[in-house]
């Protein structure tokens, strides 16, 4: 276990560095906003959901599952006992690889192809009840809210699409106004807003880019209005600095109404950007500025050693005192414990190790967690890491106790872990870069099931009643019919 400095000079830190963001950057109101509107809802009104995602034992709505980002399925039909019985059901072959998480609501199952095509297939039989290219990359796991179901596509330029859950057909779309190109992040619709990050795909650091800017944009989830946008540096060539990338998905707290991301590295040799490497929280309403905590002040360009996993919320005690809490994982393996209402340093934890420039290490994927039985603080959070110190630079999955303040297992994968966690009642299911399928116990960390695919798996494990969902890919951008790729079924 690792702690990052003592608590007080990360206040001091942070308060300077608020100052900082609050005089330079600026946060934006769209009075009008390029806003396509592409589809016909044949008078109905689309319906937006401003209460709360719709999880379920038989939902999982979002690339987070829920707005915690807990991808916990408490409801599940699925658990520990009957796990290691999970059979092949039913799959559906694409023509480009699956690197998101597949969504389900209300009997569909909900994803994209990153060839851009958008797909709904029957749960229970998976028939494809639609197929849609939306003319664009598509990178982002989707979000099914109520009539819509939502995707995040990029390369020049990024952009936004709602689409009907029923038919495929186009509600809206709007591209991002921005000089990053990059949406690797989910979209998430909280209150009738849709929030999603944009980065940068970091081939222009070395060249010293500092027009390069991330940004979170809020739009209108009804329309695709452009709200707001917060940027998280200043660009510039004579005095920005650019990067500060959202890699990540937005999480959401409503009881804060606080929106939390987490940030890239610096694209600049001569300046830092001002929130790169950074844990963010914003209001969730106006867009502004609650908080930031950086890992690395003042820090030029790196060895990416940033964020581009997907923080967790959950409430946890330190010291006899329980906290809102927010966990997110760096790639240099870290995973840290802020509190959310303020954004100073709880704790922190070496999962994984760093991310040696170019090889791929640390965490990226997103974790899950559970609180012990009945309880609603101090959850075992199920970390997934890659690990490039020694040989066979394989990735692993921690467990990590909040109540004990400790790993209490590590569970080794033969592939690298660049996807998402699920977790059932007694088990957490991970795949690999190798191809591999596992559960395993949450009590012990010994292997439940593994299964093995011909094609790596990149994305994460959803779990809906009795269902768990996975894709596979290539070479992302590549179609080829050697490899066999696409979104998988499994049920007892």
């Amino acid at each position: 276990m690792t702690k990052e400095g003592s608590l007080k000079s990360k206040i001091v830190i942070a308060l300077v560095v608020i100052v900082a963001v609050c005089a330079i950057i600026g946060i934006f109101v769209e009075t009008a906003s390029p806003v396509k509107v592409v589809g016909s809802t044949g008078g109905s009104t689309i319906k937006v959901n401003a209460t709360g995602l719709q999880v379920g034992n038989e939902q999982w709505p979002s690339f987070t599952y829920d707005y915690n980002n807990s991808r916990f399925q408490n409801r599940s039909l699925i658990n520990a006992s009957d796990v290691g019985e999970l059979n092949l059901i039913w799959s559906i072959p694409t023509p480009y690889g699956v690197t998101s998480t597949p969504v389900v609501q209300r009997g569909k199952v909900f994803f994209a192809d990153s060839g851009g095509n958008a797909y709904a297939a029957n749960l229970t039989s998976g028939k494809v009840i639609w197929q849609r290219n939306i003319g664009n990359t598509i990178t982002s796991s989707a979000l099914a809210d109520n009539d819509t179901v939502y995707f995040a596509g990029d390369y020049d330029p990024p952009a936004v699409y709602a689409l009907s859950a029923a038919s495929g057909s186009a509600i809206w779309n709007t591209t991002l106004p921005s000089s990053s190109d990059d949406v690797w992040g989910s979209p998430v619709v909280y209150n009738g807003r849709l929030y999603i990050g944009v980065a940068n795909d970091g081939t222009d650091q070395g060249e010293n880019n500092s027009l390069l800017v991330g940004q979170v944009f809020a739009l209108n989830a009804q329309n695709g209005k452009i709200l707001w946008h917060f940027n998280t540096t200043v660009s510039g060539a004579d005095n920005g600095a650019g990067g500060g990338g959202v890699w990540s998905s937005v999480v959401v707290d409503p009881k804060l109404n606080a929106v939390y991301f987490d940030t890239g590295n610096s694209y600049s040799y001569n300046g830092y950007a001002v929130c790169s490497y950074c844990v963010i929280s914003l209001n969730a309403t106006t867009g502004r500025l609650n908080w930031e905590y950086q890992v690395y002040p003042n820090q030029t360009i790196g060895q990416d050693q940033d964020f581009g996993s997907t923080p967790n919320l959950f409430r946890a005690v330190f010291n006899g005192i329980t906290y809102n809490a927010i966990g997110a994982g760096n790639k240099n393996g870290i995973y840290y414990i802020l509190n959310r209402d303020n954004g100073t340093l709880l704790d922190s934890f070496q999962i994984g190790t760093a991310w040696p420039g170019p090889v791929s290490g640390g965490i990226i994927g997103l974790g899950g967690f559970e609180y012990p039985n009945s309880s609603d603080v101090n959850p075992t959070i199920f970390i997934p890491a890659s690990n490039y110190d020694t040989p066979p630079f394989n990735g692993t999955v921690a467990a990590l106790d909040l109540a004990t303040d400790k790993v209490s297992w590590n569970f080794h994968t033969n592939g690298k872990l660049f996807g998402s966690v699920a977790v059932v009642p007694g088990a957490v299911l991970v795949g690999d870069s190798a191809g591999n399928l596992y559960a395993i116990s949450t009590s012990n960390g010994t292997t439940l099931l593994q299964y093995t695919f011909s094609s790596p798996i990149g994305g994460g494990v959803s779990v809906a009643g009795k269902y768990v969902l996975v894709g596979t890919y290539n070479k992302k951008f590549i179609r080829s019919p050697a490899l066999a790729v696409g979104v998988y079924a499994f049920s007892t």
